[in-house]
C-alpha cells in the first residue's frame, strides 16, 4: 500500500485488492480487459494502483454477483447508479448556485455538506462546486449580480476548502507543492487540486497564491520537493514570465487551468509541462510521475 503521508486516502496494489474483495488477481485483470472495470491508476513501471473508491465499487459488484447477477450485468448496474449520481450532482450544483446568489450562507453550507457527504471528492468539486461558481460568474458578467456577490460566493467556497485542508494537514516533507503564479490571487483551482492530489495518495501542500518564483524555488530546494503544480486560471500571469522561467524550479513543474488548456505551447515555452483542466486527470498524471 502507498500511504498518503498526510493521512488521506491511499493507493493499493492489486494483491491487496484481491485480498479485500475475494477476487483473484487474474479475475481482476480479466474484468479490466473485458469490461473496462475497474480502471486503476498506473505507476511509471506499469503497476496497477487502486483507490478505496475502486475497492468499494468492486465490493458492490461482488455483492450483486453473489445475489445472482452476471459480472457484466452487475457492472452495467453500477454504471446506472453512477448516472443517478451525475443527475444528483447537477441538482446540487443548481441548489448551491441559488443559495450563493441569494447570499444565504446557511443554506449554501447545508447543500455543500450534503454534496460532500454523498459524492466522491473529484466529482463533487468538478460537477457541483465548479458549475455553481460558473453560474455565479455568468450572472456577474450579465450584470445580474455585483462584484460583492461574486466575492461572497468565492469566499464561501474557499473557506470550505481551507477547512477541509486543515483537517488533514500535509507532512513536513510533501511530495508536491501547489501554488499560483505571481500576480495570480485566484486560489480555488489550487486548493481543489491539493485535495484531489491527496485523494490519489500524494502528500500535497498548498503554498498559497501569488508566490514569487525565487521564493518558490528556494522552498522547493530546501524541502527536496519532487514536483510543483501551478494553477493558472488566467493567461496574463503566464504571459508575464520570461521564456524558461519555470524550468528547473523542481524536477517536474506542471501548469494546469484555463491558461494551460488554451495555450499549452506558451506553458512549454515557460519551461513547464501543460496539463488538462480536469482535476482527476492532472492528479493521475502527477501520480504516475511520482509513485
Amino acid at each position: 500500500m502507498a500511504e498518503n503521508p498526510s493521512g488521506g486516502p491511499a493507493l493499493y496494489p492489486i494483491s491487496t485488492v484481491a485480498d479485500r474483495t475475494g477476487l483473484s488477481v487474474p479475475t481482476l485483470r480479466q474484468w479490466e480487459n473485458r469490461y473496462g472495470f475497474p480502471d486503476p491508476q498506473r505507476t511509471e513501471g506499469g503497476h496497477r494502483r487502486y483507490t478505496e473508491t475502486d475497492i468499494q465499487a468492486l465490493l458492490t459488484v461482488c455483492s450483486w454477483v453473489e445475489d445472482g447477477a452476471s459480472p457484466s450485468a452487475a457492472i452495467d448496474r453500477l454504471s446506472e447508479v453512477a448516472d443517478e449520481g451525475e443527475a444528483d450532482r447537477r441538482r446540487l450544483a443548481g441548489e448551491l448556485a441559488a443559495a450563493l446568489l441569494d447570499r444565504d450562507r446557511e443554506r449554501a453550507a447545508r447543500v455543500y455538506s450534503r454534496g460532500q457527504t454523498m459524492h466522491a471528492l473529484s466529482p463533487f468539486l468538478e460537477e457541483v462546486v465548479r458549475p455553481a461558481l460558473d453560474r455565479v460568474g455568468e450572472a456577474w458578467r450579465k450584470d445580474a449580480v455585483d462584484v460583492a456577490d461574486e466575492h461572497f460566493a468565492t469566499a464561501f467556497i474557499e473557506s470550505q476548502l481551507h477547512s477541509l485542508l486543515a483537517s488533514h494537514p500535509s507532512s513536513s516533507d510533501p511530495d508536491v507543492i501547489v501554488t499560483t503564479l505571481p500576480d495570480e490571487r485566484h486560489e480555488l483551482g489550487a486548493l481543489s487540486l491539493v485535495l484531489v492530489l491527496r485523494s490519489h495518495g500524494l502528500d500535497a501542500a498548498f503554498l498559497g497564491a501569488d508566490t514569487p518564483l525565487s521564493d518558490l524555488a528556494g522552498f522547493v530546494d530546501d524541502q527536496g520537493v519532487e514536483a510543483v503544480a501551478i494553477s493558472a486560471p488566467r493567461r496574463e500571469p503566464v504571459m508575464a514570465l520570461e521564456a524558461g522561467a519555470l524550468a528547473g524550479i523542481a524536477p517536474a513543474v506542471f501548469v494546469g487551468g484555463a491558461a494551460a488548456e488554451a495555450d499549452p505551447d506558451l506553458v512549454e515555452d515557460r519551461g513547464a509541462i501543460p496539463v488538462e483542466a480536469d482535476l482527476s486527470g492532472v492528479a493521475r498524471r502527477i501520480a504516475r510521475r511520482l509513485l
